[in-house]
């Protein structure tokens, strides 16, 4: 089964020891309600927000007794460490290299979605440990923000935020048919089977990464 990766900026790739159950995407614009002598006429576009990742990781050395910090979590802790990064314009690939000190763009990949960002948090819990204290299991929960250029229009004033639909992805467990899942979710297997393209419900494989709209 394929693994959920991280490719970090100028230092290589590493996988999930374990892929995550599921994985969340959050997304949002800000509006502006314009208003024109006393009256209102509508909403005015502001911004679009970079994307928000989140997803929970479990890391495992049990087996043979390793700390799982120095195997496992430490790949990630390194990727909010700041360090001289050689770039150029950024957005553009184009003009004068510079020199910038930051933490790595992150790209996150599993099946066929991608994402490139930075990890904004890590929270690490360490909750199973060898006989001489040393940590050997820990679960990481992994926030991302998408690394992008805000785009925001000119003007001021109060504004509100409109939230776009969330977008779950889970993957399909040995035995799960898409009906089941449609309930688990609260929806029906023919939104699951149009927001992923599947033709046959019955054809759904283990395996399979599957978006929940409107999660």
């Amino acid at each position: 089964m394929q693994k959920a990766r991280f490719d970090v900026e100028n230092s290589g790739f590493f996988e999930a020891q374990y892929n995550p159950e599921k994985f969340q995407v959050d997304r949002a614009t800000t509006w502006h309600e314009a208003s024109e002598q006393g009256k209102k006429s509508g909403l005015e576009y502001q911004k679009t927000a970079p994307a928000m990742l989140s997803m929970d990781l479990i890391f495992d050395t049990s087996i043979d007794g390793a700390d799982v910090r120095t195997v496992w979590v430490n790949r990630l802790v390194d990727t909010l460490d700041p360090h001289v990064t050689i770039t150029m314009e950024e957005g553009t690939g184009q003009g004068v290299p510079e020199a910038k000190v930051r933490p790595p763009k992150v790209t996150f990949s599993w099946g066929n979605f991608s994402m490139e960002g930075v990890v904004e948090s890590l929270n690490t819990s360490y909750i199973l440990f060898s006989e001489t204290g040393t940590p050997i299991r820990a679960k990481v929960s992994v926030k991302m923000k998408e690394f992008q250029h805000v785009r925001q229009t000119p003007g001021g004033g109060p504004m509100s935020t409109y939230s776009l639909p969330k977008v779950q992805v889970v993957q399909v467990q040995q035995g799960q048919t898409l009906s089941m899942l449609a309930g688990a979710f609260g929806t029906t297997a023919q939104i699951l089977a149009d927001a992923n393209g599947i033709g046959n419900p019955l054809e759904l494989a283990a395996g399979t990464m599957l978006k929940i709209p409107g999660s």
